[in-house]
């Protein structure tokens, strides 16, 4: 049940009932959160009769903040990390740099002087970028384009040859240094049988030209490994180019909030739209991409 910031229940062990007195910890899950104290209760204490009539009654509830707080003060250098190496009483943290900075022992005009370059994630071009324009809802940042470039839903090698995208000009990216064509190897996952294209077998000398050769690998399920194919398709093809104009007849987009791609044709100005609704989950929901696939898949039945 979602929960609302202002008026928050959650499950107290020892007492077996659901309290909102403000106190929950900073980085509870949400999924012990409820904006209603009788979903609460029976999702915890389901056997407790007595939990909806002895649970105190609502208070106002501080507005809690769910971003970690990771941020800390160097206080000689006038800037703000989040390397996890502040001294042993350190005591001031922060959810982001900014707030980081506005600490009262901080200079904050310094600080925000100092503070370095993000990078995050361009899933559609396997690129990263330190440009400050990151998504609404974009948490992964990085403070290196090398570490940015090895996480794991984008192809590593394709990020590095690319380089830093870091600058605009106006509305339109500049590209700091030209991409370079790179030869896609194809690996095997023996636990999820199936094959991986996205650049990360450091630790393998076992790669393929093709993923149906690499299916072929004789410890892994061919069968179920070619299931998997489009995730390869998904991860390696190139974005269309800016300027190409797509009809969006048959096509699929991400629609978010039903957790899932749709290809009625209504998808919004300025969205990518894919051939599959394989592509286009892998593309934008690859945390729930089982999901995303199913929901689609459904939608195509009604």
């Amino acid at each position: 049940t979602p929960w609302d910031p202002n008026n928050v229940y959650y499950p107290k062990w020892a007492e077996g009932l659901c309290v909102n007195d403000g106190k929950q910890p900073a980085d509870v899950d949400t999924k012990y959160l409820f904006s209603d104290i009788d979903v609460c209760c029976k999702a915890w204490f389901p056997k407790n009769t007595e939990c909806l009539k002895l649970s105190p009654p609502p208070t106002n509830a501080p507005i809690i903040d769910l971003k970690p707080k990771i941020w800390y003060p160097d206080y000689v250098n006038n800037l703000c990390k989040k390397d996890g190496k502040h001294g042993p009483y350190e005591q001031n943290f922060f959810s982001s740099y900014d707030e980081c900075c506005k600490f009262d022992f901080m200079d904050e005009a310094k600080c925000m002087k100092n503070k370095p370059a993000m990078y995050y994630a361009n899933y559609d071009t396997n690129t990263c970028t330190s440009d400050g324009n990151p998504s609404l809802y974009e948490d992964k940042l990085f403070m290196t384009h090398q570490q940015c470039c090895e996480y794991e839903w984008i192809h590593t090698e394709i990020c590095v040859s690319t380089g830093d995208i870091s600058s605009t000009v106006g509305d339109v990216l500049v590209q700091n240094s030209a991409p370079t064509a790179v030869e896609v190897k194809y690996y095997p996952d023996l636990f999820n049988s199936k094959c991986r294209c996205d650049g990360k077998q450091k630790n393998t000398d076992m790669t393929f030209p093709s993923y149906s050769e690499c299916c072929s690998y004789p410890w892994i399920n061919k069968n179920e490994c070619m299931k998997h194919e489009h995730e390869c398709t998904a991860q390696t093809a190139p974005p269309p180019a800016p300027s190409q104009t797509i009809s969006s007849v048959g096509m699929w987009y991400p629609d978010t909030s039903s957790k899932r791609c749709k290809n009625d044709g209504n998808s919004p100005d300025g969205v990518l739209v894919f051939t599959s609704y394989q592509v286009c989950c892998f593309r934008n929901m690859p945390g729930i991409l089982k999901q995303c696939e199913f929901n689609s898949q459904a939608s195509l039945a009604s």
